[in-house]
């Protein structure tokens, strides 16, 4: 989830950034040619390494639901330190020697073909379409092997908090593999079809939406993360004054705390009675 983050970090900064900065100025690749040359690699490539990184998350997160998943052994300590070293040698690849995005200012968005009057086809990208396709069909199998695992092979649970446990992990697997899908698949359409603006726009928000809704999912949907950032964010001496107690040891404390003040009331009380 580290890396993860970090090529999300790197994506948004283009398809977000400078993006937006490109579009109110009306830039396109001829007014700043190496400057939209590398930050078009910097984008393709993270985007490629992030998507091997969201492979391995998914593949985690069938592990975590079935031990007896056949690529669990991906996250054994030996095997799991190649595996990483792979992906970061992917991304390394994806930025130096495969085709870039440019961005062209008319569709506020990026495009291999530089729009300079030669043949689209020219500015194909086959690796590109690999990872797309691949990426886009390997999440979406695996979170759907997830969600069936977690309905049908779990069961029914009377917890209220194994079946909110259950309803979030759903909600975030349909989110995250949807948009990284739409974005895949539109990407994929718009090298060798004709697409018309609102498409163009969709795709471009796809792909921003793909690197952006992990933390908005994680904030909203999950607890543990949302906890630990409140405690990353607000100091202790502040979650005590407003009863933001964050996690079970600081429940247990402040609960523990709570009894103890009850007591020494009712002694108060009986000690005055008498």
């Amino acid at each position: 989830m580290l890396i993860l983050a970090v090529f999300d970090l790197l994506s948004l900064s283009v398809n977000s950034v400078i993006t937006g900065l490109l579009d109110i100025m009306g830039f396109s690749f001829c007014h700043f040619p190496v400057f939209i040359f590398c930050a078009g690699a910097i984008g393709k490539g993270s985007w490629m390494g992030g998507c091997v990184a969201c492979i391995l998350l998914a593949v985690d997160r069938c592990v975590e639901v079935n031990a007896k998943f056949r690529l669990g052994f991906l996250f054994k300590k030996k095997v799991f330190r190649v595996v990483m070293g792979l992906m970061v040698l992917y991304w390394f690849y994806s930025c130096g020697f495969t085709k870039p995005l440019l961005f062209t200012a008319e569709y506020s968005s990026w495009f291999f073909d530089p729009k300079i009057g030669k043949e689209p086809y020219l500015y194909h990208s086959i690796d590109h379409t690999i990872n797309n396709l691949v990426v886009s069909l390997a999440t979406t199998s695996l979170y759907i092997y997830l969600c069936y695992h977690l309905i049908y092979k779990i069961g029914y649970s009377t917890s209220m908090w194994l079946y909110r446990s259950k309803q979030q992990i759903i909600i975030q697997a349909v989110i995250l593999c949807s948009f990284h899908a739409i974005a895949a698949y539109i990407y994929v359409y718009m090298q060798f079809f004709y697409s018309p603006p609102w498409l163009i726009i969709i795709g471009q928000l796809a792909w921003q939406w793909s690197n952006g809704c992990f933390c908005v999912a994680y904030l909203t949907l999950n607890q543990a993360i949302r906890n630990a950032v409140v405690r990353m964010l607000v100091p202790k001496k502040l979650r005590e004054r407003f009863d933001l107690h964050i996690g079970i040891d600081e429940h247990l404390t402040s609960v523990k705390q709570t009894t103890q003040i009850n007591t020494v009331s009712i002694c108060i009380k009986m000690d005055s009675l008498v």
